[in-house]
Formats: structure tokens, sequence, C-alpha cells
């Protein structure tokens, strides 16, 4: 997952460039930049547009943060690159899927990295969402990274003990990954039962809600729309 500790300032909101824009102008960006990749199949064109999303990361002033992500893709990127080569025999593809899975992901993650949660909540509220719906899409957004950290330390706790769950067999490392689920759903239901407590506690459902931040359309948010439909453009016109 992508770490925002270098994206936030001092006051704990996100302070990148295009951190900064609106929520709609991101979700836009992001929409446009994971579609492209289904478009063409050729390994020069996903090449191109991972260099493109990369420009846009760097320019967005969040550096190379979301090709450090990909890296744990790796894996299933070089299984998606292994699978359509032994299928088609055709390596110029099977590299172009493993590059349009490369240039999807990062797209998201960046999306992800410069979208606050409570963000992704307001917006789903502008377009008319049920203020429970954006509640439980934000708390999902934010809580992911966190339950993944849960394991990492829970994990990491039952080694420290001379816990193994990687040996054995396929079955057998299953059953052994009980004393890792079980703490961690432990930590779910507090964490959840937490959650449940403070928005009821705030009154949260009691009324109309009004959102907090004021969202306007900035100059940057014209660069970040017009940079989002200027690729199809070009599809359409060569």
């Amino acid at each position: 997952m992508i770490s925002l500790g270098g994206l936030r300032g001092e006051e704990g909101s996100l302070s990148c460039g295009m951190c900064r824009a609106h929520p709609a102008s991101k979700l836009l960006w992001m929409i446009s930049f994971s579609s492209l990749p289904l478009v063409v199949s050729s390994p020069g064109y996903q090449a191109v547009l991972l260099i493109l999303v990369t420009l846009t990361s760097i320019a967005g002033g969040v550096g190379l943060r979301p090709l450090s992500a990909i890296r744990h893709l790796a894996v299933p990127i070089g299984v998606i690159v292994a699978l359509n080569f032994a299928f088609t025999r055709d390596l110029m593809f099977s590299v172009a899927m493993g590059l349009r899975m490369s240039s999807m992901a990062a797209a998201a993650f960046l999306f992800f990295a410069v979208t606050d949660p409570m963000e992704v909540a307001d917006l789903l509220t502008m377009v008319g969402a049920p203020p429970p719906v954006a509640l439980a899409g934000m708390v999902a957004i934010r809580f992911v990274p966190v339950m993944i950290e849960d394991l990492r330390g829970i994990a990491a706790a039952q080694r420290s003990r001379g816990y193994r769950s990687d040996v054995g067999g396929p079955v057998d490392r299953i059953r052994k990954l009980a004393p890792i689920l079980i703490p961690a759903l432990v930590l779910v239901v507090r964490r959840s039962q937490a959650v449940a407590e403070s928005v009821e506690s705030r009154g949260f459902g009691r009324g109309r809600r009004s959102l907090y931040p004021d969202y306007r359309f900035r100059r940057v948010d014209l660069l970040l729309m017009s940079w989002a439909l200027i690729p199809w453009l070009a599809i359409l016109i060569l």
C-alpha cells in the first residue's frame, strides 16, 4: 500500500499539488487512465500509458510512489504474463498484458494516494448517494490498509512465538491461518464497534448532513480534467 505520511501537511491534510484538486476531477482522471489500457493491446501503447501515469504522479507532487507500490503486485503480474504466454505463445502480447495491469494499478494507486477517504464520502454524497452508503465507502477505504497492518503485526507476533504457517501442504497451511485470522477478526469487530459508537455520538443519521469542506473547481481541476480527456481525443482522431 502507498504510505501517505510524506503527503500530509502539518495539520494532517494531504498537501501535494494533485491532492488539492476536486475529488470529481481526480475520479475522472482515474477512470480515464484506468480505461485507456483496455483500448489497445500493443506493448508500446501500454508502456506509453504507464509513462503518462508516472509523469502525472511526478507533476502532481507524488513522485514515483505508484511505481514503488507496483512492487507488491510483482507476483500477480508475473503470473498473468506467464499464463498469457502459455496459452498464446505470443511474448509481446503477454508483456502487453503485464504492462496493462501495471498501468491500471498505478493509476488506481495514484488516485488513492492523493484522495482522502473523507473526500470519497463527500463525493458520493454530492452525486446523491445516501449518507450511510457514503460512510460505508469511506470506512472501507480507510480501514483496508489498517487491516493489512493488523495482519502483518499478528503474523509477526505469532512468528516470534515460533509459529510457522508456511510449512506443510496447501490444506495444512490453510488450517494454520486460524491463529492469524481469528485475532484479526476480533480486531475488526472491536474497531467496527468503536466506529459505530463514534458516529452515533456525533448524531450521524439525525437530520440532513452538510459538507464541512468547501469544494471548488480550480485551475488544477481544469488541467487534470483536460489531461484525462486529451488521450481519448487523440485516439478518436488517430
